[in-house]
């Protein structure tokens, strides 16, 4: 019997105990859940509605507040705007320009009080001060010239700030004694106060405009000045000026601005809120009792019970019904983790069985093929060397079987090892093709290959498996080809973000019946019965890596015309580079002697560093230091003190333009020429860094001459 044979515990069979308490286990446990769902809906469908009102409401409230303070600022504004714009009136300005109260002119700025008082409803009274607070004049209180009004709240608080204010709110001495604020600025001639403008404002439109807003929005509304008067109450303000600390709404000073709160006002609990109104300093507060704001609670309540009950039973009823479809699904699980753990098993023991076979093949493997090499070194008569031939031409046949087999196993096992990069498909191709040439040269095959304008393309993708694909391709192409045919390779784009590379033979083709069998492992379609060496395995692997990569590999073929293979790859980001331009002219040594000038190049990727290196010691008369990462440059500078620095902008740690603004930075670097190298193109880039100190700013890739005569033109100013 077999000691990998699958244990009893792994059949099907014996996992029904097991599945029996887990289905008794869930019926259990949803039966207490289905006794649960009326108490457990009810509360917290009440939670989330009470949350859900207390939500509504305090949005409500905020906007109440943020659109009356908006309405009042906005109020207020233009008569602040209005008061400003008449102090800078030229007239009023002249009449005041003496600067001396004994040398204004006094009928001048009485028909100017005037206008002012006419020019907008709800003006109180208009009124000239000097700068010790004496009234000049009034149209509608002349009997109050040359009282004294530097105590009141609008000459101080001007005087305070030096610019517009707007009074706290009082009541005026005239007729009926209204509730106004007065707007105070300074009349300015020749860039300096010379007197002081007051425009007072009737306040009567304020518990108006309260009542209409807090009646749109269904809440209570409470307006108060910069000292907390109360200037709007709902019902009306009370009579005088009563401060709103004093009365229940004072208790919502307690919470934070614009954010909602429970305060008892007066026995009855409510949800308040309050905001300033800038820049005038009051404060509005909106309010709504909670009696009025939960008011739908109750039907709520009723209606989630009302839903509770039928909803109970319909779940008591699923319950059973999921019982019944979890134990059918548990088992359809169970089966198919015992498929599951079955094939892994035996794909482990094929692995381990291929793994071991390989290596047990390799060893004689490598006495043949060790051994046959040595004895071609001898000197053989002809048939002894044929033998020779017959013998290494099978070992490595049975060494490329092996190689593939187990790829194809890796590739079934998900095991596969790649290293997924950047490649230059033009070079893949290229090297492909320097390969297979001699091979098609032997039968007289035209091999075409794309030029470099055809396949400028640069993919993701395992180089060294890519190029096994392809070499598997075109060597297929030699071997089943007509003698003296021709291969072509060609790139195309396929579709966004992808190309395709094709290999197109003029051989036989294959015939429709068979095309379905091209990619099985170890059929050749017929072809072992010719002199045609191979294993049936090469396009098994082939699409089983393309499919590794990312890719696709599809082929079609028509008898007598040939057969058509194309590979499907993913664009890389990178940009191709310019390989359609023309060859550079060949570098010229320039003329600078030996080791006249030192340069410092800072980059992390050794190709551009070769590169420089080269470009630098065509050029001559240069040392040349390097460094990798930026946190070295300003030691290596101070203490190298090189007459350039090629500075990358993208390094590891630091970035270039950190080093840069560093070195800018150090005195004892400051003067150090710097020239930024790097494959960013952007304009607004290359201004910053030139603002930052950068001398130049070539991209990549290099321009040469050009970067030569950059270097040249700083080395020669450096020159002592």
């Amino acid at each position: 019997m077999d000691e990998r044979a699958v244990p009893p515990s792994a059949t099907p069979e014996a996992g029904k105990p097991r599945l029996a308490r887990r289905s008794l286990r869930l019926g259990i446990v949803a039966t207490l859940v289905a006794l649960l769902p009326l108490a457990l809906l009810a509360r917290l469908t009440t939670a989330r509605a009470q949350d859900s009102v207390r939500d509504e409401v305090t949005l409500r409230l905020r906007v109440t507040t943020n659109m009356s303070a908006s309405l009042l600022a906005e109020q207020m504004a233009s008569y602040v705007t209005l008061a400003e714009a008449q102090a800078r009136r030229a007239r009023l300005v002249r009449a005041v320009a003496a600067g001396e109260p004994a040398r204004f002119d006094r009928a001048e700025i009485d028909r100017e009080l005037q206008a002012l008082q006419a020019a907008r409803e709800g003006i109180a009274a208009t009124a000239l001060l000097d700068l010790d607070g004496i009234l000049l004049d009034s149209p509608v209180a002349q009997e109050l010239v040359g009282a004294d009004f530097s105590r009141r709240d609008y000459f101080r608080g001007l005087a305070a700030r030096g610019d517009t204010y707007v009074s706290e709110a009082f009541e005026s001495a005239q007729s009926g004694h209204p509730l106004i604020v007065t707007v105070a600025t300074y009349v300015r001639a020749t860039g300096r106060p010379r007197a002081i403008l007051l425009l007072s404002v009737r306040l009567d439109a304020v518990q108006p405009l309260a009542d209409t807003v807090a009646a749109v929005q269904g809440v209570n509304l409470w307006v108060t000045d910069q000292r907390g008067k109360l200037l709007a109450a709902p019902g009306g303000r009370p009579p005088g000026l009563k401060a709103a600390a004093g009365e229940p709404i004072g208790r919502a000073l307690a919470l934070p601005a614009g954010r909602a709160g429970d305060v008892d006002l007066g026995g009855e609990p409510s949800l308040a809120v309050h905001r300033k109104v800038d820049p005038l300093g009051w404060t509005v507060f909106a309010a709504q009792p909670h009696a009025t704001a939960y008011a739908g609670l109750d039907a709520i309540r009723g209606t989630v019970l009302a839903i509770s009950v039928p909803l109970g039973v319909i779940v008591c009823c699923g319950i059973f019904l999921l019982v019944r479809l979890q134990r059918r699904q548990w088992r359809a699980e169970a089966a198919l983790a015992v498929a599951r753990d079955q094939a892994r098993d035996a794909s482990r023991l094929k692995t381990e069985f291929l793994s071991r076979i390989s290596h047990e093949l390799r060893t004689p493997l490598n006495a043949i093929l060790g051994f046959g090499q040595l004895m071609q070194l001898e000197d053989l008569t002809e048939e002894q060397r044929d033998n020779v031939e017959q013998i290494l031409r099978g070992g490595r046949h049975l060494l490329g079987l092996i190689n593939e087999v187990l790829d194809i196993s890796r590739i079934e096992t998900g095991s596969l090892a790649l290293s997924v990069e950047v490649v230059d498909l033009l070079e893949v191709v290229t090297e492909t093709s320097d390969l297979i040439r001699p091979l098609a040269a032997e039968r007289e095959i035209e091999l075409q290959v794309p030029s470099a304008t055809e396949c400028r393309w640069i993919v993701r993708a395992d180089r060294q498996r890519l190029k096994q694909v392809l070499l598997n391709l075109t060597s297929n192409a030699v071997k089943y080809n007509n003698h003296a045919g021709s291969i072509r390779i060609a790139c195309h784009p396929t579709g966004e973000g992808r190309v395709g590379i094709v290999v197109r033979d003029t051989g036989p083709g294959i015939p429709a019946d068979k095309m379905e069998r091209l990619f099985m492992p170890f059929d050749r379609l017929g072809a072992e019965q010719t002199d045609v060496q191979g294993t049936g395995l090469g396009l098994a692997l082939s699409r089983g890596l393309m499919e590794a990569m990312g890719g696709t590999l599809t082929a079609s073929s028509v008898v007598g015309e040939g057969t058509t293979f194309t590979l499907d790859l993913a664009l890389a980001d990178e940009p191709v580079d310019g390989r359609d331009e023309p060859p550079a002219e060949p570098l010229a040594p320039r003329p600078g002697g030996d080791a006249e000038h030192t340069i410092l190049y800072v980059e992390d990727n050794p190709s551009n560093l070769r590169l420089v290196e080269r470009v630098l010691a065509r050029r001559g008369g240069v040392r040349l230091l390097s460094a990798s990462e930026g946190e070295l440059v300003q030691e290596l500078v101070r203490e190298c003190r090189p007459d350039l620095i090629l500075l990358d902008l993208h390094l590891p740690g630091i970035d270039g333009e950190e080093v840069l603004r560093r070195l800018r930075a150090d005195q004892r670097t400051a003067d150090v020429a710097v020239v930024m190298v790097s494959a960013d193109v952007s304009p607004w880039h290359r201004e910053r860094l030139l603002e930052a100190g950068a001398v130049e700013y070539p991209t990549k890739p290099l321009d040469v001459p050009r970067f030569l005569d950059v270097i040249d033109g700083i080395l020669v100013a450096a020159r002592p």
